[in-house]
């Protein structure tokens, strides 16, 4: 018979300690890129939000006045869109 080495407990909990490391470190990974993706989607629809309004108003050289008729019709905006998805 061949005899097998045997862990520890101590060894055990080192290497289970290991593996806990390791897998807060890819959690926090995914967790960034996750992020990073939410910034990259809301930028370009910022862009194209920005692009759209330049494309049918011009471009916008008094921002108090588009902040002050979106404040007026901003809300008849939001009802024609589809609630948001989460």
């Amino acid at each position: 018979m061949t005899e097998q080495k045997r862990k520890t407990e101590q060894e055990k909990l080192a290497d289970l300690a290991q593996k806990i490391e390791q897998l807060q470190a890819r959690k926090t990974a995914l967790e960034k890129k996750v992020k990073a993706d939410e910034r990259k989607r809301r930028t370009k629809r910022l862009i194209e939000i920005g692009a759209t309004v330049e494309a049918y108003a011009g471009e916008i050289t008094d921002l108090n006045e588009l902040k002050t008729y979106l404040e007026k019709y901003g809300a008849n905006i939001a009802k024609t869109q589809p609630p948001k998805k989460n």
